[in-house]
């Protein structure tokens, strides 16, 4: 027997359906992100630079800065007294990316030495 203030019987069966959509599309999305997620992982190399022209404490920070900006670097050190950048990217980046990146910020030149891949 319906009661003042109830609903009626279909309008439960119609709620429960939208409820069983929201769910199936909230794990929809999260299967996404986990597989998006992987690859991204599984896409990123690590690479080491030589460079070559610093002459100062400054320079690394100028390179590591020009280096960070690069779309897809993920990390990125320079050590002045190594002359060495070592950078963690992901695979849409190249070797020429890396080189133009340090000869546009200033007088150096970038050698890529070695490169390893994650998995």
């Amino acid at each position: 027997m319906i009661q003042a203030g109830d609903e009626p019987p279909d309008s439960n069966n119609e709620r429960f359906k939208e409820v069983e959509m929201v769910r199936r599309w909230i794990w929809l999305v999260v299967v996404l992100l986990l597989v998006i997620a992987v690859h991204v992982e599984a896409a990123q190399r690590n690479v080491v630079m030589e460079i070559e022209g610093m002459s100062c404490y400054g320079c690394p920070v100028t390179i590591e800065k020009a280096l960070k900006k690069v779309k897809g670097v993920i990390e990125a050190e320079v050590s002045f007294e190594k002359k060495k950048a070592w950078l963690t990217v992901d695979d849409s980046v190249t070797d020429e990316m890396l080189i133009d990146a340090v000869q546009k910020s200033g007088p150096y030149k970038g050698k890529v030495i070695k490169e390893l891949r994650e998995k």
